[in-house]
């Protein structure tokens, strides 16, 4: 799922990626416009750092650079393209894809993508969206039940 699922920024101004412990708390995939500064800030109690993947090119470089705590970086896109970079040591791929200055979102429904299989969520996140059930045709639910955000059972 984290290499298919992206916060969307188009048309929202510069975005901020909080880091937290060295984790991307906010969203490690963000889409945004050419010409958006994209700032990352440490809300946590010790250092964090991004790295840049080899051949980005941004005015931060390809070397760890170390944020402070309550301290902030940015580093403003111009062109579109694709530019991965790590949270942390090794917390995982993570991506700013850049779109052209002009690229809006269109209705919120139609951003919706459909998650298949399991995955995890980085802790205080969510999923916002539709939930579609497969189940053969004359099946009727008698219950669904959700329990504590993380778990969901259905009844036949």
């Amino acid at each position: 799922m984290s290499e298919t699922v992206f916060l969307d920024k188009r048309g929202q101004g510069d975005p901020t990626i909080i880091l937290y412990d060295g984790e991307c708390r906010d969203h490690p995939r963000v889409v945004v416009n050419a010409g958006a500064s994209v700032q990352w800030s440490n809300a946590g109690d010790t250092e964090s750092s991004i790295r840049f993947d080899t051949g980005v090119v941004t005015e931060l470089g390809n070397d760890i650079v170390q944020i402070v705590p309550g301290g902030t970086v940015s580093a403003k896109f111009e062109q579109p393209g694709a530019f991965g970079y790590t949270c942390g040591g090794d917390d995982g791929p993570a991506q700013i894809l850049v779109e052209g200055s002009n690229s809006i979102r269109g209705q919120r429904e139609n951003n919706i993508l459909f998650l298949e299989g399991s995955f995890n969520l980085l802790k205080n996140t969510s999923l916002d969206g539709w939930m579609i059930f497969d189940i053969p045709k004359g099946t009727e639910i008698k219950s669904l039940r959700w329990r504590a955000g993380d778990s969901i059972t259905i009844r036949f």
